[in-house]
């Protein structure tokens, strides 16, 4: 299985890094350098900026598309008892997109992609995170810790460490809360670390995407 997996991502990483140069190209002229077109002698070296110049004009525009005086998307009800789930999807998505997530910033990202490197890659994840807490409790009835235990928290899970007894038939318990929250996390994904089969001609008939970054083993571990 490895090595059906391993195969086709390795193909597709060569055929992004035979990409890497013409992108490094295109950067280099939307910044206004020309490194493969020198002037010759005794010609001005000026260099007019008009990609560079046309591209900062359009996202404006493109970005008022989705953050205008409008919601970022909006679901339409097909039926009229959809309408208080379609509200409420379009609510979460914009909270997701714009105060969640630094949404006009991705986008921007995406978009400055791919109008200067060919294409602009968009993607979204539900990222989980948890948090460790000790607590000690000094004087605890035995009703208190069972009503504790027994009360379910979302995201929360509760594991006694070590019970004592305490003064005047009360319990000293020690017990670590760990609690666990997700989030919808959304992403600008560089091109060069968007890969695909060299027969892509879209996503939806692509044999598979990926996204591959380079990460240390500290930030595995």
């Amino acid at each position: 299985l490895q090595t059906l997996v391993r195969s086709p991502t390795d193909q597709a990483g060569s055929f992004i890094n035979e990409l890497a140069p013409e992108r490094a190209r295109l950067a280099e002229y939307y910044e206004g350098g020309l490194p493969d077109l020198p002037a010759p002698d005794g010609r001005s070296q000026a260099v007019a900026t008009v990609v560079r110049d046309t591209i900062v004009a359009m996202k404006p525009g493109l970005l008022r598309a989705f953050f205008g005086p409008e919601r970022v998307v909006e679901f339409r009800p097909r039926k009229p008892e959809d309408v208080e789930q379609a509200t409420q999807q379009t609510e979460y998505i914009n909270y997701i997109v714009t105060e969640d997530n630094p949404g006009l910033m991705v986008f921007a990202a995406a978009m400055e992609d791919a109008l200067v490197k060919d294409y602009g890659v968009l993607k979204w994840w539900w990222e989980e995170s948890s948090e460790t807490e000790g607590v000690t409790y000094e004087a605890l009835s035995l009703e208190e810790l069972e009503a504790m235990l027994a009360a379910e928290v979302p995201g929360e899970d509760i594991t006694i460490e070590s019970i004592e007894p305490s003064f005047m038939g009360t319990l000293k318990v020690a017990l670590t809360r760990v609690k666990t929250s997700g989030r919808a996390r959304i992403a600008a994904v560089p091109p060069e670390e968007f890969i695909f089969p060299r027969s892509t001609r879209s996503l939806d008939a692509a044999t598979f995407v990926a996204h591959r970054s380079m990460r240390t083993v500290s930030d595995l571990i």
